[in-house]
């Protein structure tokens, strides 16, 4: 296999930080693999940024190393920046069979610890992110600056009493711990992150602030939240990034049968079903003049019988809203990428979605380990 001048200056680049970088533990690493410093997850943040940004001055930095289970780092957050500010992240994440996990990149876009720090904080640690069994939740560890990705079917106001959430202080009171260090395919690492094909459902990217809705709705469901941003897809409200029509927010809201999970901070939480979903979403849009028909599809274990990529991709060349979910989140898919890895061809596929706490476009590797229960609503116009 022919290799490039990046790849032949990526591979002696790797050599030496693998030789020259201590690792927190030794530890046995594959003929085929690498240790996985913070130093080459900035070089193939970089390497990335110049292949697909090539036009822009984005450059990498600041990698936080984040953690499925204690004392083995799996991964880093790396941030993206544009002349000196703060343009999105990267998620590198060695568990996976795709090194780029997930990655938001755009001015004006934020990294992900800063875009998330307002969350709730548990003892020495913040929570920054909540997405159910349909992504991860992040924890963030004051002493070690190490980041938690753990999936969690409790939601927030559960999270202090969840068996199934390792919470940091079982090892932040021990700052000089060893950690093990990530090791990746150095096959993997080495490939150009070519994208063949980027769609996206229309022309314009739909999202609003979670700030904006809870503050003029009193009300958050991520499934409702989806519902008005299709609403806005098909052309029933307008797209703006800043004037929230609170009416229909609620409208929807009842047509779904939404009901109350909790409340805090001044608003209440929401619940919806999946099949309420599309049966409200239905009656909405037909009171409004558009008619949809409506799908629901979920993983049953059977690739062949259950969702899949194909499903949303087809979705968005139709122009048709959907959703992808869980039963317990929701986030509105926009658009798709389809890439390769130039090295290994492997193909991979991402969604665009919006997510109700980050404003702007997420790209999310389908097959990602953390993407589990995967359901898929649909409205077709």
């Amino acid at each position: 296999m022919n290799i490039s001048r990046r790849e032949f200056a990526s591979i002696s680049f790797l050599i030496a930080a693998g030789g020259a970088i201590l690792p927190r533990v030794a530890r046995a690493v594959e003929p085929d693999e690498v240790t996985f410093t913070s130093e080459i997850a900035v070089e193939v943040t970089n390497s990335f940024l110049e292949t697909d940004y090539p036009a822009s001055a984005y450059y990498a930095g600041n990698p936080i190393p984040f953690f499925y289970q204690v004392g083995k780092i799996a991964g880093y957050v790396v941030s993206v920046y544009c002349n000196g500010e703060t343009s999105g992240y990267v998620v590198l994440d060695t568990t996976s069979d795709v090194l780029i996990s997930e990655f938001a990149i755009g001015v004006g876009y934020n990294d992900l610890e800063s875009s998330l720090l307002n969350g709730p904080s548990y003892s020495s640690e913040s929570l920054l992110h909540s997405e159910g069994d349909c992504g991860s939740i992040i924890y963030r560890d004051g002493t070690n600056g190490y980041i938690l990705f753990r999936e969690d079917d409790s939601g927030v106001s559960e999270f202090p009493s969840d068996p199934f959430v390792v919470h940091p202080t079982t090892f932040s009171d021990d700052p000089t711990r060893p950690w093990d260090e990530a090791t990746y395919s150095i096959n993997k690492i080495l490939g150009d992150f070519q994208i063949n094909e980027w769609i996206t459902t229309t022309n314009a990217f739909y999202s609003i602030a979670q700030s904006t809705i809870t503050s003029q709705a009193n009300r958050y469901a991520c499934l409702v939240t989806a519902g008005y941003t299709c609403a806005q897809m098909l052309g029933i409200l307008p797209h703006s990034t800043t004037y929230f029509f609170a009416d229909e927010y609620l409208d929807i809201w009842n047509k779904t049968q939404t009901v109350q999970s909790g409340s805090g901070s001044g608003y209440i939480t929401g619940s919806t079903s999946n099949r309420n979903y599309l049966s409200g979403m239905q009656s909405y849009c037909s009171e409004h003049g558009v008619s949809v028909s409506t799908d629901f599809k979920a993983f049953d274990g059977i690739p062949a019988l259950g969702i899949g990529v194909d499903d949303f991709t087809s979705a968005v060349r139709r122009h048709s809203p959907c959703v992808l979910g869980s039963a317990n989140h929701g986030v509105t898919v926009e658009g798709f990428i389809d890439a390769t890895n130039s090295y290994t061809s492997q193909n991979m596929q991402f969604l665009t979605v919006y997510d109700g706490w980050y404003t702007g476009a997420r790209q999310i590797y389908y097959n990602s380990s953390s993407l589990t229960n995967k359901v898929g609503l649909f409205l077709n116009a």
